[in-house]
């Protein structure tokens, strides 16, 4: 098996379980919690490993008020 079909092979059984698995965690999440608070939940959690991961990598933030404007409208 060639580099990149094994690479191509991982990455769709990586969405493959990441996908179903948001879907069990929804079902379970949604038993336990008010479904509004569980999806803050999740998004803030998300949010925060997708900030951790971009400081360990060493991407920038914006750092004024134009650049901030126009990366939230991308976020809305």
């Amino acid at each position: 098996m060639k580099n990149y079909d094994r690479k191509t092979l991982l990455a769709y059984l990586a969405v493959c379980f990441f996908w179903g698995s948001t879907y069990l965690a929804i079902k379970i999440g949604v038993r336990n919690f008010p479904p509004f608070m569980f999806a803050g939940t999740r998004f803030v959690i998300a949010g925060s490993l997708m900030i951790l991961y971009s400081k360990l990598k060493g991407y920038s933030f914006p750092h004024n008020k134009i650049n901030i404007m126009k990366v939230s409208v991308v976020g809305l």
